[in-house]
């Protein structure tokens, strides 16, 4: 079950700093002679997204309040110790005619932590009291 990113937090992220990065799914085995062998992995393969966005002061309040209720501490079934999984709307998603921000659609994700490492960075925003919070994010690959 993934928590749903909160109503109140901007939906759409800076263009500065984005990138994608699908992940591979194949391995490759050389041979002793002959052409290498290539295999799928496994059969679903994640992406990673380098995320930043720009929050107020009350909506990074917002934001760390959900990241440590929700995120990081969850208390769901079949997680411990990690990131729960996310509804995060969707970052490469483009209004057709008549679409609206209502219509966007969320991807199923979680924050990338390593072992130790930092969930996000966030740093003042220039001379504003906004922060440019920072994160990677895993998406999950479709059922």
């Amino acid at each position: 079950m993934a928590v749903n990113w909160p109503s109140t937090l901007p939906k759409n992220i800076l263009r500065d700093g984005f990138s994608f990065t699908p992940q591979s799914g194949i391995v490759r085995s050389e041979t002793e002679s002959g052409f290498p062998l290539v295999r799928r992995r496994f059969t679903g393969v994640s992406q990673m997204l380098n995320v930043s966005m720009v929050f107020t002061p009350e909506q990074f309040l917002t934001f760390r309040t959900f990241f440590n209720n929700s995120v990081a501490n969850p208390v769901l079934p079949g997680v411990a110790h990690g990131s729960s999984r996310l509804n995060f709307p969707d970052p490469m998603w483009f209004p057709s005619t008549g679409e609206t921000e209502e219509d966007r659609p969320t991807v199923e994700c979680r924050f990338m932590i390593e072992s130790g490492g930092q969930p996000y960075n966030a740093v003042p925003d220039g001379d504003s009291r906004d922060w440019r919070v920072s994160f990677v994010l895993e998406v999950l690959p479709s059922a």
